[in-house]
């Protein structure tokens, strides 16, 4: 995911090992003709899974530091990180702002720190609201809160089951032990949200959600809520 208040500078949202093919399919995030310098102006990271961080090491070559927004448990966790990228531009690690901040013109940015990861809230112009969660194992008050507030929400959309997994590794762990919460326990709660726009998102292969007329994604789409895809774009 990338976002951007003016067009020009733009900010990911986590960092996937596609990343290259990411930029490659999108103009606006690729340098402007006869410059080396990038668009993308740093990451918020939501929390420590390898396929949201990788691409950071594929960002080595910039120019200047990276930023990256997360919480200090999420950094503790990728130490690693830091041993990797300081010989190159290395990582310019910002705190988790717990009230509204300039991310760029026309961005404010307000973090909520979940167990095991992180929630953002994104303020646009005329005050519109999104909030993105794509690792919650759990909604606490704070982001219960960030949640009634919104015009638009991207929440967790790995499984659709608690034990999902199970069904094709039979030693594979839960939902909940992975830090996500299943669709069919958080689509009540997102079906009462008030937010124009609610999109599930960070959706693994074996969730059937993907399935189109599925029995799971007709539940989804009659609450009104979008299954998110590659290329989605939208304005608030």
């Amino acid at each position: 995911m990338a976002v951007s208040g003016d067009e020009k500078e733009w900010w990911l949202i986590n960092a996937t090992p596609d990343l290259p093919s990411q930029i490659a399919g999108f103009a606006p995030l690729q340098p402007a003709e006869k410059s080396n310098t990038s668009p993308i102006a740093g990451i918020l990271l939501t929390d420590a899974e390898i396929d949201h961080v990788i691409g950071i090491l594929l960002m080595r070559e910039r120019h200047s530091p990276l930023p990256v927004y997360t919480s200090a448990e999420v950094r503790e966790k990728l130490r690693w990180l830091d041993e990797l990228m300081q010989p190159f531009c290395r990582i310019e690690w910002r705190e988790l702002p717990r009230q509204f901040v300039k991310l760029a013109d026309g961005i404010g940015l307000r973090g909520t720190e979940l167990p095991r990861s992180v929630a953002f809230q994104l303020k646009a112009n005329r005050n519109r609201l999104l909030v993105v969660a794509p690792a919650v194992n759990t909604i606490t008050g704070e982001l219960d809160d960030a949640l009634q507030e919104a015009d638009a929400i991207f929440f967790d959309g790995t499984f659709w089951s608690n034990k999902e997994l199970a069904a094709h590794r039979e030693a594979a762990p839960s939902a909940l032990e992975m830090g996500h919460m299943p669709v069919e326990r958080s689509l009540g709660f997102l079906t009462e949200a008030s937010a124009p726009r609610k999109i599930y998102i960070h959706i693994n292969n074996t969730n059937p959600i993907l399935t189109p007329g599925s029995p799971e994604r007709r539940a989804v789409e009659s609450a009104g809520i979008t299954v998110g895809y590659d290329g989605m774009e939208f304005e608030l």
